[in-house]
């Protein structure tokens, strides 16, 4: 996920990941920072879930900053994007 400024909403996305990723039996939770005024960085870092926080140094823009998690990923890694202010009630449905 992305985050500029975020911290408002930020721990109410990663609250609901572990019920989001129910049945998903690996995941890596990326944020990538566009250089943030506020607690979005430490907030994210301080959450449970662990996510790994990529700093972009700037504000790279939405695509870039997607662009600069892709690039630490397996290319084979399925990937989905989020954004800090939705919540998901279940990503992964068992068959």
């Amino acid at each position: 996920m992305v985050t500029y400024n975020s911290a408002s909403v930020l721990p109410g996305l990663l609250d609901t990941l572990p019920a989001g990723l129910e049945g998903t039996e690996q995941y890596e939770v990326i944020i990538v920072d566009n250089d943030s005024h506020d607690q979005s960085v430490d907030l994210a870092l301080a959450h449970p879930i662990g996510a790994r926080v990529i700093r972009t140094g700037g504000n790279a823009g939405y695509a870039a900053a997607i662009n600069a998690a892709t690039a630490t990923i397996d290319p084979s890694a399925d990937l989905l994007v989020l954004n800090p202010d939705i919540r998901p009630q279940r990503l992964h449905q068992q068959p």
